[in-house]
């Protein structure tokens, strides 16, 4: 069983494989500061148990993914310092066990989900350097 899969700062670049959603049984995912840019694949909502999920500090140009909201697990989730566009989706009430929300983005845009605040395991939100409102 893989339970960790850390690629962290080695200039990988393209797209995340959509493979990756085989991996059923991953708990931790860290691809974080590579130069991957071609999205976030929708295969990601496949990975259940996952409780970390990092891509923080790519260039991935896109939307949030809707699908990251079907991440039960999932604590920390870290998308800042991308290429984000549009707003933030609606998250899914499925994201119980989210404690920390980094989504640092200069190109995020509209307005905040107010069901972020019902998030009662919720403790850092960090939505800073964009043009939310």
């Amino acid at each position: 069983m893989l339970g960790l899969t850390k690629l962290d700062e080695n200039l990988v670049s393209g797209k995340v494989p959509a493979d990756i959603g085989n991996l059923t049984m991953l708990q931790r995912l860290s691809l974080r500061s590579n130069q991957y840019s071609d999205g976030i694949p929708s295969s990601v909502s496949y990975l259940k148990e996952l409780q970390l999920l990092d891509l923080s500090n790519n260039t991935f140009r896109m939307e949030i993914p809707i699908d990251i909201g079907n991440l039960p697990n999932i604590s920390p989730l870290t998308l800042n310092d991308n290429r984000l566009t549009g707003g933030i989706p609606s998250p899914n009430r499925k994201l119980s066990n989210l404690e920390t929300l980094h989504w640092d983005n200069k190109s995020l845009t509209g307005e905040i989900p107010s069901c972020l605040f019902d998030f009662k395991g919720l403790k850092n939100l960090y939505l800073g350097n964009s043009s939310l409102t």
